[in-house]
């Protein structure tokens, strides 16, 4: 791998010698596109997340008798699950990273 940039190249050299570029390039034996079993564990744990937080939004915002105080903090923490689920989804890879 040879760049242009001579900044490219310092950084480069930095991360083969600490270790952390080694898993991040694709090696001849793996298959580039290929997700590993944890990940595909941990985005279909993550979607029943967000959808189980949608079940309970949905269920809030239709039915009146729902529209109280306690039902309203229920709301405010299944967004919250909603919103940490989604952004998971996001960036998976971001929690493997060192």
């Amino acid at each position: 791998m040879a760049f242009a940039d001579p900044k490219m190249n310092i950084i480069l050299l930095h991360y083969n010698y600490t270790g952390k570029l080694g898993h991040r390039l694709p090696s001849l034996d793996k298959n580039p596109g290929a997700l590993d079993v944890q990940t595909i564990v941990f985005l279909i744990i993550c979607s029943f997340i967000f959808l189980e937080n949608l079940t309970v939004l949905v269920a809030i915002w239709r039915n009146h008798r729902f529209h109280n105080r306690m039902y309203f903090f229920i709301g405010n923490l299944a967004l919250w699950g909603l919103l940490a689920g989604g952004s998971m989804f996001v960036a998976p890879k971001s929690f493997e990273s060192g």
